[in-house]
């Protein structure tokens, strides 16, 4: 039995799954219109970050704002 698995022969075999190629369409009218959909969808999606990000500190400033004229009319009314 020892000289048996000694000697015996094991097969393996490793496969690669295989890439499906496209055509690629880098000049064409659709991929012209497709890249400049994805530009302009890109854009308003960086327009609405920028709102997300500078609304918090325009509220903050227009507050700031609010306070700092009554604070002024009342000591113009004082006064």
């Amino acid at each position: 039995l020892k000289d048996k698995t000694d000697f015996a022969s094991i097969q393996v075999i490793i496969n690669e799954p295989g890439v499906i190629v496209q055509p690629l369409d880098r000049w064409g009218f659709r991929t012209a219109v497709t890249q400049a959909a994805h530009a302009f969808v890109n854009t308003i999606n960086g327009l609405v970050l920028l709102v997300g990000y500078v609304s918090p500190l325009a509220l903050l400033v227009g507050l700031i704002l609010i306070i700092w004229t009554g604070l002024n009319r009342r000591e113009i009314r004082t006064s």
